[in-house]
């Protein structure tokens, strides 16, 4: 049902960029390139509401580069992490892109040993949490992006082989404090 309300909605807003590309050259008073100027301008419109998520696109590929999932802490290694205590934490913050409509959260996930504070294991991960249309994200009252999701890692995959390896190496975790 959602998806045939999804795409009645496409139809419609087609319709209205085909109408606007239309009209808007001869509100406009352009006579001599008046087909080209539609078609350049249905396009335009029909794309306009996530215009700014195609622009943010690139710049969330370059930052997607970054997120490998789990792996030892800057200074650690198997035979530091070895026998350690560990809880997990997973601090957040907002990254400004290009352009400031598209809003991007940065999420660390480590596992911080009890006694040192040291990070044993980290990734990082991003998500777009909304851009400009911002449609509906459920029942939550929540926006979220159309065309940008984020970086897509598969966090289950990466917490199996995380708790893997804190087996292997005789690494407790314990709740997070």
């Amino acid at each position: 049902m959602i998806g045939l309300m999804f795409l009645g909605v496409l139809i419609a807003w087609s319709a209205i960029a085909l109408a606007l590309g239309i009209k808007l050259p001869q509100w406009l008073g352009v006579k001599r390139f008046r087909p080209w100027a539609s078609v350049l301008l249905v396009p335009m419109i029909f794309f306009a509401p996530v215009a700014d998520e195609i622009i943010a696109y690139p710049q969330m590929q370059a930052l997607c580069k970054e997120v490998r999932g789990f792996q030892f802490a800057p200074g650690m290694d198997a035979q530091k992490a070895y026998g350690r205590t560990v809880y997990y934490q997973q601090p957040t913050s907002r990254l400004d892109i290009f352009p400031s409509t598209v809003s991007v959260e940065r999420m660390e996930m480590r596992y911080v040993d009890v006694t040192t504070q040291e990070t044993v294991f980290h990734a990082i991960d991003y998500g777009v949490t909304r851009g400009w249309l911002g449609v509906p994200a459920g029942s939550s009252g929540d926006k979220m992006a159309v065309l940008l999701k984020g970086c897509g890692a598969d966090l289950k995959t990466h917490f199996a082989e995380v708790k893997v390896q804190l087996k292997a190496l005789n690494i407790t975790e314990i709740p997070t404090p």
